[in-house]
C-alpha cells in the first residue's frame, strides 16, 4: 500500500496488485563518437526520472458507488498537478517526491481494475526526518551520511561576536564555500546549498560569494567539513538520500 498526498489508498478502499518500482532509476549515458575512429568515449552518466507504476483494485456496493469513488481517488490523485509525497508502507522512513501521470483504468459492474502511475523528478526517495550536526569552529568535523545518494545540506550559522570573512571546506572533495564579508554579533547566516543560495539576516548575500567557490554535496559514507574560525554555533542540516 502506500501514501499520497498525505492521504493512505485504503481511504478510498484502493487494494495494492502490485508495484513497479525498479532499483534504478533511467540512467542517461553520454558518449563522444570520434569522426574516422570505430566506436565511443564514455563522457558521462546522469539519473533520470524515477517512474513508478502502481496496480489497483478497488470494490464498491454499486456500480454508482464506484463511479463515485472513482471520482474521488481523480481528485486524490490530480492534486492540482502540483507535486506531493510518496510514501510506501514497506518503506515508510522514506518519501518520493511525485506526480500523477494518469491511469489505465477498468470497471466491471462493482470491481475497478487500473494501474497508477508516478513521475518522479527527483529519482532519489528522501528520508521523512532531518539530521542536524553541529560543526565547530577552526576544526574538522566527520559526518557519515548513512543514505546511497548524495546530499546536499543546508548551513545555518548564528554569529556571537565580530566574524570576518568565512570559509566552510569538504576536505575530501576539496571544495570550499568562502565568503568574503564582516559579520557581527547577532548576525544569521543561511547557506543551502540545495537552492544555491545564501543569505544573512533574511537578505541575499550572494555577491559576497567568492568566486572560487562551490556549493558541495555530502557523499554517502564519511565526510569531512572544516571551517574557519568564527564566533558563533553552526548547525549543518541534510536529509539522508537513498536510489
Amino acid at each position: 500500500m502506500f501514501t499520497f498526498n498525505g492521504i493512505h489508498a485504503s481511504t478510498y478502499g484502493i487494494k495494492v496488485i502490485s508495484i513497479s518500482r525498479p532499483p534504478l532509476p533511467a540512467i542517461k549515458n553520454t558518449f563522444v563518437e570520434p569522426p574516422g575512429r570505430n566506436g565511443a568515449y564514455f563522457a558521462k552518466s546522469a539519473l533520470g526520472k524515477r517512474e513508478i507504476s502502481v496496480k489497483v483494485k478497488i470494490k464498491a456496493i454499486s456500480q454508482a458507488a464506484l463511479r463515485t469513488n472513482a471520482r474521488n481517488i481523480t481528485k486524490w490523485l490530480h492534486n492540482n498537478r502540483l507535486e506531493a509525497p510518496l510514501i510506501f508502507d514497506d518503506e515508510p522512513d522514506k518519501v518520493y517526491t511525485a506526480i500523477t501521470d494518469g491511469t489505465d483504468w477498468e470497471e466491471i459492474f462493482r470491481f475497478g481494475d487500473g494501474t497508477i502511475q508516478f513521475i518522479c523528478a527527483d529519482p532519489c526517495a528522501e528520508s521523512s526526518a532531518a539530521t542536524d550536526i553541529t560543526l565547530t569552529s577552526n576544526g574538522n568535523k566527520t559526518i557519515n551520511v548513512m543514505g546511497t545518494a548524495d546530499v546536499l545540506p543546508v548551513i545555518t550559522i548564528t554569529f556571537t561576536g565580530a566574524t570576518t570573512n568565512l570559509s566552510i571546506k569538504h576536505v575530501e572533495k576539496n571544495e570550499v564555500i568562502k565568503l568574503v564579508k564582516a559579520f557581527v554579533s547577532s548576525d544569521t547566516l543561511i547557506i543551502d546549498c540545495r537552492k544555491g543560495f545564501i543569505t544573512l539576516n533574511g537578505t541575499n548575500i550572494m555577491p559576497a560569494l567568492d568566486l572560487s567557490s562551490d556549493f558541495w554535496s555530502l557523499y554517502p559514507g564519511t565526510n569531512t567539513i572544516n571551517c574557519t574560525t568564527f564566533l558563533g554555533t553552526m548547525t549543518l542540516t541534510y536529509k539522508d538520500k537513498w536510489l
